[in-house]
């Protein structure tokens, strides 16, 4: 089992997984408010997700991250006025935007992310005046509850 969080070191944080138990934590960066938001395990290889800089000069969020094959994919947000969900493929440059609208008052979130074959899935939320629950297929938005505060912080298949 890996889980994903910090853990207080002086005045710093550090964004860190732990394995099993206590005694297997890894520190893996340390900075004012590092943060491990997601953990993935492929073969003998760990991912973590959190605060990085994967839009460029603006600030970013990779929230969850998911492995498929050789492809790892992280899901969450940048702002660019507000807060715009996208998802990211092996670090590449560019994001693959899921939401965008010009208002500054609107924004959405991509808070967890699965990859089935080529298809990808991000849940999350997006809010309009509402925070509202809702999923991508592949870009494509579903919402799930609109026009009530909700959030969608999972997604999987039972394929």
């Amino acid at each position: 089992m890996h889980v994903a969080g910090y853990y207080n070191a002086g005045s710093n944080d550090v964004a860190a997984y732990w394995k099993n138990d206590a005694s297997g934590v890894q520190g893996l960066y340390t900075s004012s408010g590092a943060r491990a938001l997601g953990v993935a395990v492929s073969g003998t290889d760990v991912y973590a997700a959190g605060k990085v800089d994967l839009y460029g000069t603006n600030y970013s969020r990779a929230v969850a991250i998911a492995v498929s094959g050789a492809d790892v994919y992280a899901s969450g947000y940048y702002l660019s006025g507000t807060a715009l969900a996208c998802y990211w493929k092996n670090n590449a440059a560019g994001q693959v935007d899921l939401y965008s609208d010009t208002l500054t008052s609107n924004q959405a979130q991509g808070l967890c992310i699965w990859v089935d074959g080529a298809v990808v899935y991000v849940a999350g939320q997006v809010n309009q005046g509402t925070p509202s629950a809702c999923y991508w297929k592949d870009g494509a938005r579903t919402d799930l509850y609109p026009g009530s505060t909700s959030v969608a912080c999972s997604v999987c298949s039972s394929l």
